[in-house]
């Protein structure tokens, strides 16, 4: 999944959160809670996040292996009424 991240520009918070059925209600789960929150609060108060986007992506420019061309196409050409982009608008 890092490369997927990478290629996105994703910058992950250190601390992820799972929480099974049985770990509500768990003070053990809380203490999760508050420590993904305060590392989210601090990397989007350091602003780090969007100056890192702002200046690397532009300036971005990926290479592919392989036989793949380009296609010329336009947001004209996308088809919302197949289900994944129904889905996708949040219009099942």
């Amino acid at each position: 999944m890092r490369p997927l991240f990478a290629f996105l520009r994703v910058l992950p918070a250190p601390t992820s959160l799972y929480a099974a059925p049985e770990d509500w209600g768990s003070p053990d789960l809380g203490r999760r809670i508050d420590r993904a929150a305060h590392e989210l609060a601090l990397l989007v108060r350091s602003g780090a996040a969007h100056a890192i986007a702002e200046d690397t992506w532009s300036g971005r420019s990926h290479q592919f292996g392989g036989n793949a061309t380009r296609a010329e196409r336009s947001a004209a050409d996308v088809d919302f009424d197949i289900d994944l982009m129904r889905l996708a608008r949040g219009s099942a």
